[in-house]
């Protein structure tokens, strides 16, 4: 699971701002929920996802696809 870490260094009293501003370059324009990386964690534990090994999960809106395309 790979969520993104560029909002680690965000000070808390300015998290709106911040967030409102990162959004924009997210092509699900918002910020990734606490609740949705817990979901894809308990996913990855349960026996539904046996046959995943070996692999990042990114979990970001598409913001690392959408720096892809960008490159390229």
């Amino acid at each position: 699971m790979n969520p993104p870490n560029n909002f680690k260094n965000i000070n808390p009293e300015n998290w709106e701002v911040a967030a409102a501003q990162h959004a924009d370059g997210i092509p699900a324009k918002r910020l990734g929920r606490p609740k949705e990386v817990a979901l894809l964690v308990a996913f990855l534990l349960s026996g539904e996802a046996a046959f995943i090994n070996g692999v990042t999960i990114p979990i970001d809106g598409g913001q690392g696809a959408s720096q892809y395309s960008r490159k390229n």
